[in-house]
């Protein structure tokens, strides 16, 4: 299980910062910004390994939105990929 800012938003809040020093912005007038969006990634076949015969896709997606509704999250969205 892997929870971690989501790279992509990133990427483009980055090229935001750029724009505004090729604008002419000075760097001590920017301010310093955490990641807003965050991603949580579990591995089916370890929550298979830990939970064994209750990991269905089903029942990890519930824990995970739980625990991400828990930690106030509001970007979570479940991946439909090896499911």
């Amino acid at each position: 299980m892997s929870y971690g800012p989501n790279f992509p938003d990133l990427y483009r809040r980055a090229a935001e910062l750029v724009d505004k020093l090729l604008r002419g912005a000075k760097p001590g007038d920017i301010p310093v910004e955490q990641p807003t969006k965050f991603d949580l990634v579990v591995n089916l076949t370890t929550a298979k390994a830990l939970l064994g015969p209750f990991a269905t896709c089903r029942n990890v997606r519930s824990m995970s939105a739980s625990l991400i509704g828990r930690f106030g999250s509001s970007t979570f969205r479940p991946s439909t990929t090896g499911c």
